[in-house]
């Protein structure tokens, strides 16, 4: 068990009575008036009544119900409340209860591993989706999920196993696929690479084209903000929607906002590495757009988009002579006339 100061959302004590060792809602609420939310009463006054008493009605149901007390329904289903409320110490503590009692209950597995994910605990978190899926291994979003903590941690061919698997169950999930074209291009073979992103992109273009008209509709009558709005959906609804985070992007440069360009195009080659197109501007963007502050980390951002750029495509003049500028623009005359020779040297 977790230790609770190690989980956000902690109240003082263990808000339960001492001869009876039985949640006790009076002594949850005086808890959870932690110091921060002493200094915030007045604005989180509703939202700190409303947790505890949603353990009150629960408690009352249960004793008109067949809720009663250790029974793994009792213990999960008021889990369940305490992490809808945010009260994650608690839940953790109800949930494993739950699948101690009911080894067979996946679903407090997944909610163990979400809490200590929002927690930053990914060790924790990849553990419990593991149980999740020994008791239930048709879970396409758990596959996705434990595939993508696997290749944080570079376990590269586990990744892949889950993100295989998940598309095997629901082919049509968008997020594994996108996971599939990240595993292949770090294998080299863009053309599977190139097969799941066009996988993914097909399968969100009804949702996506629609809200990209929108967004241009919406700027020709001038409404800024909206048709942002409207990009940001696109791409929400459709990673692979490669247009949406172009012209997004583009509308930022316009505004003269080039953070906000770079966040977008930096989304985008989360989900499609290989993107020329994308690599290049960001190149442009870190070198030409941003304040002095930090320079020679974003110079060296810049040199490395513009060497994956040329990596892709060794043929590109824009990407050789960028990269001839950034060099004599940091004193490095050598590289700076190698850059320029060989676009010089292009047919």
């Amino acid at each position: 068990m977790v230790s609770r100061k190690n989980l956000k959302g902690n109240g003082q004590g263990r808000n339960r009575t001492a001869d009876t060792g039985i949640f006790s809602p009076l002594l949850y609420r005086l808890s959870y008036l932690t110091n921060k939310t002493k200094t915030h009463i007045k604005s989180d006054m509703k939202k700190s009544i409303i947790k505890p008493l949603a353990i009150v009605i629960f408690l009352i149901l249960c004793a008109n119900s067949a809720f009663t007390a250790n029974t793994w329904q009792y213990y999960y289903k008021k889990g369940t409340i305490e992490y809808n409320h945010e009260m994650y110490e608690f839940a953790i503590e109800n949930l494993t209860r739950a699948l101690r009692l009911n080894d067979s209950l996946y679903q407090a597995a997944n909610l163990i591993a979400e809490i200590y994910m929002k927690n930053n605990m990914k060790k924790k978190a990849l553990e419990y989706y593991r149980k999740s899926l020994v008791i239930n291994d048709t879970q396409h979003v758990i596959h996705n999920k434990a595939g993508s903590l696997y290749w944080f941690y570079l376990e590269i061919d586990k990744a892949y196993h889950h993100f295989k698997k998940s598309v095997a169950i629901d082919s049509d999930y968008i997020p594994a696929h996108i996971n599939l074209v990240r595993y292949y291009i770090f294998k080299k073979n863009i053309q599977k690479a190139d097969e799941h992103f066009t996988i993914s992109y097909n399968i969100g273009k009804p949702l996506s084209d629609p809200l990209i008209r929108d967004a241009r509709q919406q700027l020709q009558k001038g409404n800024t903000s909206q048709a942002i709005t409207k990009y940001r959906e696109a791409i929400e609804k459709n990673p692979a929607a490669l247009q949406a985070y172009y012209e997004l992007s583009n509308l930022y440069r316009q505004q003269e906002k080039p953070g906000d360009a770079i966040e977008v195009l930096e989304k985008l080659i989360d989900v499609k590495p290989n993107d020329e197109k994308s690599l290049v501007t960001l190149a442009h963007l870190y070198f030409t757009s941003l304040p002095t502050r930090n320079r020679k980390r974003k110079l060296e951002l810049a040199l490395r988009y513009l060497e994956r750029a040329i990596s892709i495509n060794p043929a590109s003049e824009t990407s050789l002579m960028l990269m001839h500028d950034i060099h004599s623009f940091m004193g490095n005359d050598v590289q700076a006339s190698e850059y320029l020779k060989k676009a010089q040297q292009l047919p």
